[in-house]
């Protein structure tokens, strides 16, 4: 549905406009509301992994179709879990945001994908994928399908990036067997941040290629949650990042000690168990 409130406007044309060595263009573009159940108190981490994929796939059919509007250069998919996070509404939803330009932080990734695909011939998403399977002490859980894990320098405490094994550019080419196991580490891993953080506030992204050029073979589609930083604990300039932490440290207290909570919750609610067989990452 329509945001209340959109940052952007579906309506009229970019009207692309030069002031001086300056440009501007018309705030054109789409807001949208994924409502995500009728439960009012309910949230992705205690859904079925039915509820869930049924969310991405209304993902997926949004992306579908805003994709066909020209003006759309690029699509965000995101969700904001709690006030701190930037959720003015309390019932469960998603947001979706179409814009006619591609954001800095994307043009930085694929390049990055780019040089390093033109020093090394591989993909660096599909190294990172093996480095952290091979190593395991920040992985989350891997279904085969889908790896989380913590990355090994990351920016914020506890962030987590779920990526799919199998290399394609954008979400919008998933399959409905890979859209199972994304529902299902997605809730999981959502669970486990419930449970060993004592249900923090998160947001997360879904990061896919730009609409037109994802068929780009050096992206690696994949999505990041990151619980808003404690700006006590962060020293920031334009420059670096700085955290007293350490990912697999982190990491070790948010799932080894949810790890029992979890399994405890799965046993009270067994139809909400994870349908996989997932694979931990070595302790």
């Amino acid at each position: 549905m329509p945001n209340k409130f959109p940052a952007l406007a579906i309506e009229g044309g970019l009207n692309k406009l030069g002031h001086g060595m300056y440009d501007c263009m018309n705030g054109v573009g789409a807001h949208e509301v994924i409502i995500e159940s009728p439960q009012h108190t309910t949230c992705l981490a205690t859904m079925t992994t039915k509820q869930v994929e049924d969310v991405l796939w209304a993902y997926r059919s949004r992306y579908l179709d805003l994709k066909k509007d020209s003006r759309m250069k690029f699509i965000l998919l995101f969700r904001n879990q709690g006030r701190v996070a930037g959720a003015s509404l309390s019932h469960p939803h998603s947001q979706l945001i179409a814009t006619p330009i591609i954001p800095h932080d994307l043009h930085d990734e694929m390049e990055g994908a780019h040089r390093y695909d033109q020093y090394h011939e591989r993909c660096v998403y599909c190294d990172i994928l093996r480095q952290e399977l091979d190593e395991g002490s920040r992985v989350v859980a891997d279904n085969g399908h889908f790896l989380a894990f913590e990355p090994y320098a990351s920016k914020y405490p506890f962030e987590t990036w779920i990526m799919p094994h199998r290399h394609f550019p954008s979400f919008a080419y998933i399959s409905p067997q890979e859209q199972t196991a994304f529902a299902d580490i997605l809730r999981e891993t959502l669970l486990r941040i419930r449970l060993g953080l004592g249900n923090p506030p998160y947001n997360y992204t879904l990061h896919t290629a730009p609409c037109d050029d994802d068929q780009n073979a050096l992206y690696h589609w994949h999505l990041e949650i990151f619980p808003p930083p404690d700006r006590r604990r962060r020293l920031r300039n334009g420059h670096w990042h700085l955290y007293q932490c350490n990912p697999a440290r982190t990491g070790r207290r948010m799932f080894a000690g949810s790890r029992c909570e979890c399994d405890n919750w799965w046993r009270k609610q067994p139809e909400q168990a994870p349908s996989t067989n997932a694979q931990r990452g070595k302790r």
